[in-house]
């Protein structure tokens, strides 16, 4: 997929407009680096690492291999993030959602594990916000993407999505309200209390990023793609950081 000048215009534009939203509503917006470091979380992927996807630069993860029990079974790479303790965090990632993926198991997505104030930890496996595309047998309300209800379960939240195209999925966690937002290409999905996602005190926020998907086995092989979000809903989130800031400062 090529980029053209005028959506790389766009996205500078884009960005510029994301530091103005962010001073002014002490908030930090952060992008998916396919470049950045990335460590083993629990086992490592059959193959893994910076590649290039329709001409895009991506992190490449490739599931068949492994272990494919209850646990050890969900896999990927993992990486601290760094802010500078903002009252709201942004988070942004890009993910490739193949037509093939339709017709079998997959479970993608991209993971949050948060720092808990309680008990002053910087990595809660507990604490974890997900949204991944799930199809196939585990896809209990039809194939899209979903998040983790810490009592429900995996929850419905995206369907009819796309298929043979990028999809841009944002985490927004407030440290004042303590609830997680989802949104999907710009648009908002579902949010999450703390409590809701397996918080056993107060959070802070995001604090380590895990690409992580579930193996399937050597039946159901599967290749996942994450890139940085794509120019034109990078601004369309602008323009909804913009529309949510101007109502606050309507109240």
């Amino acid at each position: 997929m090529k980029r053209s000048l005028a959506a790389m215009v766009c996205f500078i534009a884009a960005a510029s407009l994301i530091l103005v939203v962010t001073a002014s509503a002490k908030a930090e917006s952060q992008n998916f680096d396919p470049n950045m470091t990335l460590t083993v979380d629990r086992t490592a992927p059959g193959t893994y690492g910076p590649t290039t996807f329709q001409g895009v630069d991506v992190y490449q993860e490739g599931y068949g291999s492994g272990p494919t029990g209850t646990f050890y079974c969900y896999q990927g790479m993992g990486a601290s993030l760094s802010w500078s303790s903002p009252t709201v965090q942004t988070y942004t990632v890009g993910m490739y959602v193949p037509a093939s993926w339709t017709q079998q198991n997959v479970n993608a997505g991209v993971w949050f594990t948060c720092n808990d104030l309680a008990t002053n930890s910087t990595y809660d496996g507990n604490n974890s916000s997900i949204l991944a595309y799930i199809s196939g047998t585990s896809a209990t309300a039809g194939a899209g993407f979903y998040n983790y209800n810490d009592t429900a379960g995996w929850q419905l939240v995206a369907s009819s999505i796309g298929t043979d195209q990028w999809h841009t999925l944002t985490f927004q966690f407030d440290q004042t309200t303590q609830i997680m937002s989802y949104s999907v290409d710009g648009s908002l999905v579902g949010t999450q209390t703390a409590a809701a996602f397996g918080a056993r005190g107060e959070i802070y926020g995001m604090s380590c990023l895990i690409l992580d998907c579930k193996n399937y086995g050597t039946d159901d092989p599967y290749t996942v793609n994450y890139s940085a979000p794509e120019p034109a809903t990078l601004s369309l989130l602008v323009i909804g950081g913009l529309a949510a800031l101007r109502r606050k400062n309507n109240k």
